[in-house]
């Protein structure tokens, strides 16, 4: 039997989720004593959750085009951005949507080879660029197909020949430009196919260089370099140290062979001027492997990228005729091209003795409507769209120009959201080449063709978003202190969750103008089952761990949550995490694991804190 409780009467009683099993003890306020509060505390949280309706690509500069562009990097340490071309030239700019003014980077279009998979590849810059006093702060390093006699021509036969080059060159102190002089080769390996390239680069968070190479080219595997790490540079993600640190790594100690004999006057493939990193998978002091590999069995892995949040290496692997694949690498996987295509078997026989672990797909789709292929890409770790698409990796395709948005927990199957088509702008314009990052981690999207301009992704959302910051909520009139504002009304349970340890303090906000109480002002009652609240009833839980077992007192601020009756009737939450300092509390847009160290009698302990993501 449901009855009307009134402030006068009696105090405010339960949690909508606990249930009437559960009663809760709260202070009392009469109905000339309880506070005037407005819904959703004063209107400081959403009346209800900002939801995804749509997403677009949007010109990101207005006044900027691009021919052919394959690969958008941001310069470390300044506000500026650097978009290759497929001919050979790197442009660079100021990243501001006014900008509209381009320079030349690096030109090499007289020694580039361009056309299908090749062309200007990659670029990474050292992790010392632009850092004042290191001695490698002007290094860029750069993937490109070089050839001494190019055929200038995007018709040119698919078995032109070529070389797969990494090389280094430095920019100098205060320059916006590279030293076209300044070049160091460091990998000249002998290509006869302009498809499956690679060309992918990222510097590892222990300083190594990570490098994509394709399987040679050409339709059915012919060359069979997926399998094999005695031959040729290819069909691999490499691992080495530009750095040449002794202490880490070793000298090169075996040579790349070419397929077949160059043209008159090229040189055969060689490596120089770099080390091999101690850790590698596969090493042999006798120079009998290619100890550069990190990982083997790849295609055409266009886009290789890291996330440093997860410590995940993503890479999008082209298929040939029947799959696209979405791969997360490690160190000694073998990713099956060319006896497995996804997990379909491929165009070559299983060899006898596979070399590493067999690794599947993490994901693999197929080449109905209209897919044809994966243009990797990268985790979200930006700002302007965390609430949405914190920790999702986002990937394309080259056939339909979809951007997608892939949730991977690390050991369920990823789920996959679709979220809009690239434009197709610009003249010639084909389809989808590439994915960068600025300096904020926002992603950059581009198409292959003439003229072409550089996207972002906007998004249109119903309700609004919540506070950055808890401060800003309105729950507290002093964080240091953690003084609830006088909406809140305290409360404890009767028989609380064990959380972990931690220590809990709750509070609600049941919004009212004022006595009298309206029907809408009140919590509605029922012996068995769940109370309800009035739309814009706000409850707030504190969460505090005991992080020193001799002294219980001394806790750590974790997280404060609130669970909010919005207008539709549903609840959504909110998860604000406190900073070390205690000063602020920042909104958490993901959930997070957080180790804890605790003090023990006898040294120290480390609990893992779970928080929960908006969905959770």
């Amino acid at each position: 039997m449901n009855a009307i409780i009134r402030p006068l009467q009696i105090a405010l009683l339960t949690l909508l989720v606990i249930g009437a099993s559960q009663v809760i003890h709260a202070q009392p306020y009469g109905l000339d004593q309880r506070p005037a509060v407005g819904a959703f505390l004063n209107n400081n949280l959403p009346q209800a959750e900002a939801s995804t309706t749509g997403w677009s690509a949007q010109d990101t500069f207005p006044s900027l085009s691009f021919d052919n562009p394959t690969f958008i990097v941001a310069q470390p340490r300044s506000d500026r951005l650097c978009v290759g071309s497929q001919q050979g030239v790197i442009h660079t700019f100021v990243n501001n949507a006014s900008t509209t003014t381009k320079t030349v980077f690096l030109g090499l279009t007289d020694v580039t080879q361009g056309a299908y998979d090749s062309g200007m590849m990659g670029l990474a810059f050292h992790p010392d660029f632009g850092l004042a006093g290191s001695p490698n702060r002007g290094y860029v390093y750069v993937s490109y197909s070089f050839s001494p006699e190019p055929v200038n021509d995007v018709n040119a036969p698919s078995t032109t020949p070529s070389y797969n080059r990494l090389s280094r060159f430095t920019v100098p102190d205060g320059a916006q430009a590279a030293d076209r002089d300044s070049e160091l080769v460091l990998i000249n390996q002998y290509d006869r196919h302009l498809w499956h390239n690679g060309g992918g680069m990222f510097f590892g968070p222990e300083g190594f260089l990570y490098l994509t190479t394709g399987d040679e080219g050409d339709y059915g595997n012919p060359y069979n370099q997926g399998q094999r790490i005695n031959g040729g540079l290819f069909g691999g993600v490499l691992r080495i140290d530009v750095d040449r640190d002794s202490s880490r790594s070793h000298p090169i100690r075996r040579q790349p062979t070419s397929g077949a004999t160059p043209p008159a006057g090229w040189p055969a493939s060689y490596t120089q001027n770099y080390y091999i990193p101690n850790d590698n998978p596969w090493l042999n002091t006798g120079g009998t492997v290619l100890e550069e590999y990190f990982a083997l069995g790849f295609r055409s892995p266009h886009r290789i990228t890291y996330d440093a949040t997860t410590n995940r290496i993503w890479l999008g692997d082209v298929g040939q005729s029947a799959r696209e694949e979405v791969n997360i690498i490690e160190k000694g996987g073998n990713y099956q091209w060319g006896f497995m295509e996804g997990t379909l078997a491929g165009p070559s026989a299983r060899p006898t003795t596979v070399i590493g672990v067999e690794k599947p797909p993490l994901f693999e789709y197929s080449h109905s409507n209209g897919y044809a292929a994966v243009i990797g890409g990268y985790v979200y770790r930006g700002t302007e769209h965390a609430a949405y698409l914190t920790g999702k990796y986002l990937f394309g395709d080259n056939g339909t120009s979809r951007i997608r948005a892939m949730t991977y927990d690390g050991s369920s199957p990823p789920s996959i959201v679709e979220l809009c088509t690239l434009p197709n702008g610009g003249s010639e314009t084909t389809n989808m080449s590439t994915f960068g990052i600025d300096h904020n981690n926002e992603p950059l999207m581009c198409c292959v063709g003439i003229g072409v301009k550089i996207y972002k992704l906007a998004k249109a959302s119903s309700g609004d978003d919540p506070p950055a910051l808890l401060s800003d909520t309105g729950a507290f009139t002093d964080l240091a202190t953690l003084t609830p504002s006088s909406a809140l009304i305290p409360y404890r349970v009767n028989a609380p969750l064990w959380s972990d340890n931690a220590v809990k303090f709750r509070w609600m906000a049941v919004p009212n103008d004022g006595a009298p109480f309206a029907a809408g002002e009140t919590i509605d009652f029922a012996n068995t089952g769940e109370w309800t609240f009035p739309v814009g009833t706000v409850f707030v839980k504190h969460f505090e761990l005991p992080v020193d077992d001799t002294n219980p007192s001394v806790r750590k601020r974790l997280e404060t949550r609130f669970l909010v009756h919005a207008s539709n009737g549903s609840y959504y939450g909110l998860t604000y995490k406190w900073r070390a300092d205690n000063s602020e509390a920042d909104l958490l847009p993901a959930g997070l694991n957080e180790p804890v160290t605790i003090t023990t009698a006898t040294g120290t302990r480390t609990q893992t804190w779970s928080y929960p993501s908006r969905q959770d």
